[in-house]
């Protein structure tokens, strides 16, 4: 059984949790590390039609909240794939 005192089962599950919803995410940081020799190279564009593709609708408590999050994110400038958290 699992010990939930355990931090690294906790970065785990949200390293794990992040790949699972954001495909950019893990191209970039699994998928490119273990075929370095054939990396997949996107653009922008690319990355943004990929992420839609594939998303997963995150568990939101306070959807007020949430959308005001994503508004300020976008407005410094992320992308919604490196928003996805």
């Amino acid at each position: 059984m699992f010990d939930p005192e355990k931090t690294e089962l906790d970065e785990f599950l949200k390293e794990y949790t992040r790949a699972r919803r954001n495909a950019v995410f893990f191209i970039e940081n699994y998928w490119n590390k273990l075929h370095p020799d054939n990396p997949i190279i996107l653009t922008d564009d690319e990355k943004q039609q990929l992420y839609k593709r594939f998303r997963m609708a995150p568990l939101v408590h306070d959807i007020v909240a949430y959308t005001k999050r994503l508004e300020e994110l976008r407005a410094k400038g992320y992308k919604d794939w490196e928003i996805d958290a």
